[in-house]
């Protein structure tokens, strides 16, 4: 219920739901923290998840996910810097590709390309097998006028 109220744009109706829980789990916090998040509510995503976590709840991927999304819509690149350290850190989880993703499209949307290629290159996956790691930098690319690393990132997508 609260992932669909979210989704229709619903957030009270989320939050009731939500409230109304008697165990509030962590699906049910990333529901409702995604559903802020799709909004473009930051400032509640993150209250949500700082309430979150003082309740024990331990974030999961998919929370993070959610968290490290949100950051990068917001440009929030040192927040989103602090909750990528803190994955494995404080919650025990290790990045995966779509965190890592998260990080290299808001890298390479405030034009910090050269930490961006930076970062895929110590991916720990095969990130030549996968477009989704370099399209964002390839975007970035073209809305900057960088050459050099656009010819890099279009090699890489189509390789």
């Amino acid at each position: 219920m609260i992932d669909m109220y979210a989704k229709c744009g619903e957030l009270e109706k989320a939050r009731e739901v939500f409230e109304q829980l008697p165990l509030r789990d962590v699906v049910s916090w990333t529901a409702l923290i995604m559903g802020y998040a799709q909004r473009g509510q930051s400032d509640n995503v993150f209250g949500f998840f700082d309430k979150m976590v003082a309740q024990g709840i331990k974030p999961n991927p998919v929370t993070l996910v959610v968290i490290l999304s949100a950051c990068s819509r917001s440009g929030l690149l040192n927040k989103s810097q602090t909750y990528f350290e803190a994955m494995s850190k404080d919650f025990g989880i290790d990045p995966t590709l779509q965190h890592h993703t998260c990080m290299i499209d808001l890298l390479s949307r405030m034009g910090r390309l050269g930490e961006a290629f930076a970062m895929v290159q110590k991916i720990p996956l095969n990130n030549d097998k996968d477009t989704t790691i370099w399209q964002p930098v390839l975007s970035a690319c073209a809305m900057v006028g960088n050459l050099e690393f656009g010819k890099l990132a279009f090699e890489r997508v189509f390789k």
